[in-house]
């Protein structure tokens, strides 16, 4: 899923349980037609992570259903 890896040493991100992991680089993602930039990479997360809020903000729309998420660029149509 990554096309491109940007290495960093730039702080830490927050996740559920007061958990923090330190960002070690930013990637651009490719999931099907689909292309996210900047998403961090953090050292010593095993699970791949979104936020819905981070997604709506650089212009992408979500739509949940019973089984599964949607996502689409708002820009595209």
């Amino acid at each position: 899923m990554f096309i491109k890896l940007e290495r960093l040493n730039e702080g830490s991100l927050s996740f559920g349980g007061n958990n923090k992991g330190k960002i070690i680089g930013k990637r651009t993602v490719k999931i099907g037609r689909l292309i996210i930039n900047n998403v961090s990479w953090v050292e010593g997360l095993n699970y791949n992570l979104i936020s819905i809020s981070q997604l709506f903000d650089i212009g992408f729309q979500t739509n949940f259903l019973d089984n599964m998420c949607s996502c689409t660029n708002k820009g595209c149509s």
